[in-house]
């Protein structure tokens, strides 16, 4: 595996886990829609 695919998976995955948190702190109506 590629180290920069995967260091840019992290970051992306990271990325993601913020925007997670965010849309919790938010309210569990934004949680909901996702999924």
């Amino acid at each position: 595996m590629n180290l920069v695919i995967t260091f840019h998976h992290f970051i992306q995955k990271t990325a993601y886990s913020a925007r997670y948190q965010a849309l919790e702190e938010n309210g569990t109506i934004l949680h909901t829609t996702m999924y």
